[in-house]
């Protein structure tokens, strides 16, 4: 398999995420409403690529200042990979939700591997929504901070890479005192 891509979603591309949907979901979107939301100006809809074929694909809308995720879903063979939390994260960090001070999805309380997956990325139950789903109650999750979901990783790499600098530093200290200076002095044309 080669490597994810995330790229935004088609009109071509409804096929196959409507077969996703038929797979993940009780009560999947119609064609016209997968339309209408991929016209939105409001809408950012995405899908998770491998190898030109479809695994997964989410969708957000933004108003105003908050962000609504509408729909995720990936694959069921493809599950448990990452894919999900790679559409969230990617999707959050997209330029469509800079500036957002809230972001919010909902989710049925019976899914406990998405309510598994929102709450390892900090987001909590903030209310319910009665009916929501039309069979059942929904519950409203968002972040305590949705920046946290974004910045956790990019606090991970820098944390990383000042480690590294810190590692990489002291090896070039030590190079620099145990190389023989005729052998430094060979370097002194690369300035």
């Amino acid at each position: 398999m080669t490597e994810p891509l995330l790229r935004r979603m088609c009109p071509a591309d409804l096929p196959v995420v409507m077969e996703i949907d038929r797979q993940s979901l009780p009560r999947p979107w119609s064609e016209a409403t997968w339309r209408e939301e991929l016209d939105s100006p409001l809408g950012l809809y995405m899908v998770l690529t491998e190898g030109g074929a479809i695994s997964g694909h989410i969708g957000v809308k933004r108003v105003a200042d908050e962000i609504h995720v509408m729909t995720l879903a990936v694959r069921p063979n493809r599950r448990r990979q990452g894919f999900a939390r790679v559409l969230l994260k990617d999707v959050l960090a997209h330029p469509t939700s800079v500036g957002a001070r809230r972001v919010y999805l909902e989710v049925r309380p019976n899914n406990l591997e998405a309510r598994a997956l929102y709450s390892s990325l900090g987001f909590v139950q903030t209310g319910v929504r009665p009916g929501y789903y039309g069979d059942e109650d929904a519950l409203l999750t968002d972040p305590q901070s949705w920046l946290d979901v974004v910045a956790r990783d990019v606090r991970e790499v820098s944390v990383a890479v000042s480690l590294l600098g810190r590692i990489f530093g002291r090896l070039f200290v030590s190079f620099l005192l145990l190389t023989p200076p005729t052998l430094l002095g060979a370097f002194e044309g690369f300035e």
